[in-house]
């Protein structure tokens, strides 16, 4: 069985509005509307599992009613990883498990289908995109040195894992009292090897008003194309 863990759990106020961005009209729709879409479509997914803080459940349950494969509805923790935890410990039985930002809503879903394959071969898979820009290694204010770019990549989500191996991956942070940004940094602490694949650029992170503006404009355009 493979499952999607949908963290949408944060109350981020980066983006000036006193609605979660995960909950912000996009086109009509909640942006969570149309990263469920995504999963819900995809053909090799069996189940979605939401993750949403509790005062925004009833939110959550007005948009299942729209899809099918959403199995369980839980209430986060008070960090991103806390809530993937949850998510975790209700997904026993699967042998696959996707982890997705709530706030990706324009995943394609050949990407989706493209990390569910290669997870089946190595265990944990992120997509990413290779960094355009010149990065530097910043202390106090001050360059400390330059990055070779060819080496740094943009993680995305979903990230992909084997449920056993992900499952290790908290309990060894939860008893070591480790905390990360991503559900890839815990595995890698396993001494577990971590497969990057190519990421889409449309697959943005909404944390602004202008990516939720940029949203708009990939869905126009993909909508011409028939892809959304």
């Amino acid at each position: 069985m493979i499952l999607a863990i949908i963290v949408a759990a944060g109350l981020g106020k980066r983006i000036g509005s006193p609605v979660p961005k995960q909950f912000l009209l996009l086109k009509g729709h909640p942006v969570l509307w149309y990263t469920v879409r995504c999963f819900d479509g995809c053909d090799e997914i069996d189940g979605i599992i939401l993750v949403t803080h509790k005062d925004w459940l009833e939110s959550c349950y007005k948009i299942a009613e729209e899809f099918e494969k959403i199995r369980k509805i839980t209430v986060g923790g008070g960090t991103r990883q806390e809530s993937v935890w949850q998510g975790l410990k209700i997904s026993e039985g699967a042998e696959i498990v996707l982890v997705h930002d709530g706030v990706r809503p324009l995943v394609p879903k050949t990407l989706i289908s493209k990390v569910i394959k290669e997870t089946k071969s190595w265990d944990a898979v992120v997509p990413a995109l290779i960094a355009k820009d010149t990065i530097k290694w910043v202390e106090d204010g001050f360059v400390v040195k330059t990055l070779t770019r060819e080496c740094v990549f943009r993680a995305q989500t979903p990230q992909g894992f084997k449920f056993d191996l992900l499952k290790e991956a908290y309990l060894k942070a939860k008893k070591e009292d480790i905390v990360a940004t991503d559900d890839a940094s815990l595995v890698e602490r396993l001494g577990k090897k971590v497969k990057i694949i190519p990421g889409a650029n449309q697959n943005i992170k909404i944390t602004s008003a202008d990516d939720l503006r940029l949203a708009e404009y990939y869905l126009d355009s993909l909508s011409k194309v028939g892809e959304c």
